[in-house]
């Protein structure tokens, strides 16, 4: 026996898809009020507001905004940059810095999104400060010297 296909069908003309659409859009319900209201799935009710060609409206419904937003986000990468000790600051002596009202956690989001892992540096530095001055001293008392030298 051959499988058949699923038929393709317009579901949001079925009677209890558009009294939900109906709830949540025109009404103003949440999508879980609506939902327990006409016995639908929760699952099927997120299912259904996902679908976005099939809206009335046409677009996609927005979540909540964001915490720290991304000109946020471009000033702390500014604070950032070339400042090692900036960059090794708890998360919370940054938010205390920058005055953001979010958790520890959703900077940490915020800025993994940017590509800050850990908010660390890739590498860290291993040069002791004393060999770095000897280093300094050796090239400004050699820098008229020839590269062959």
């Amino acid at each position: 026996m051959a499988r058949v296909p699923k038929t393709s069908r317009v579901e949001h003309q079925t009677p209890k898809k558009a009294r939900f659409r109906a709830l949540v859009e025109d009404a103003g319900w949440g999508q879980e009020r609506a939902a327990r209201k006409l016995k639908i799935p929760q699952s099927t009710a997120t299912k259904w507001l996902k679908q976005v060609d099939e809206r009335r409206t046409g677009k996609h419904r927005e979540g909540r905004p964001r915490l720290i937003d991304e000109k946020m986000l471009d000033k702390i990468e500014k604070w950032f940059d070339g400042h090692y000790d900036r960059r090794i600051q708890t998360l919370e002596d940054i938010i205390k810095h920058f005055k953001l009202e979010c958790s520890t956690t959703t900077l940490l989001r915020a800025l993994d999104r940017r590509g800050f892992h850990k908010h660390t540096p890739e590498i860290k530095e291993w040069i002791p400060p004393k060999i770095k001055e000897e280093r300094f001293g050796f090239a400004k008392k050699h820098k008229t010297k020839k590269k062959t030298f």
